[in-house]
């Protein structure tokens, strides 16, 4: 004799089960990993460093030896701001940094004000859905609307994110 669960049951389950599998951070942004760990407040999700929440402070990757004026070191490969956030700091790629940017220090650019928007470095020959390419190597969301995406790397996205062409999506 076999018994079943309720359907009720079942539902309550699964809901549970997508409740608390982690999905990253609203408003906080998976980033590569560099090495074999991730900072201090995230965890490792594929090749990616997830925030494990929005106390998690939002790091960036260092560019050679130093990091910006405004973070400090966090583990062996990334930055932290010190503080409350300043301004919006990308890794620069190439030789300029994109509109409504300068360049600070070795391998930094950092937003001119803080309603400069956010820009992602282009992965491939194009741009993802919603944005449009500036200064050749960068992308820029179109609106304040369009999704947060970051580059893929290798084969997977992390946790909470789809594939869409060279780039990962955040699923809501």
């Amino acid at each position: 004799m076999t018994r079943s669960l309720p359907i009720g049951l079942i539902n309550l389950s699964i809901t549970l089960l997508i409740y608390f599998v982690p999905q990253g951070v609203m408003g906080a942004e998976p980033i590569l990993r560099f090495g074999s760990s991730c900072p201090s407040g995230y965890y490792q999700s594929a090749e990616y460093c997830v925030p494990f929440s929005d106390n998690s402070p939002k790091v960036i990757p260092k560019a050679g030896s130093s990091c910006p004026g405004g973070y400090f070191q966090t583990g062996q490969n990334y930055c932290a701001p010190i503080g409350d956030s300043p301004n919006e700091i990308i890794l620069k790629s190439g030789d300029n940094c994109p509109a409504g940017y300068y360049q600070t220090g070795s391998g930094y650019c950092a937003a001119i004000s803080e309603s400069s928007r956010q820009v992602i470095i282009k992965s491939g020959n194009n741009c993802p859905g919603g944005y449009y390419q500036t200064g050749g190597a960068y992308c820029v969301p179109i609106s304040d609307s369009a999704p947060k995406v970051i580059k893929k790397s290798g084969n997977s996205c992390p946790t909470g994110y789809y594939q869409s062409g060279d780039y990962c999506v955040p699923f809501n």
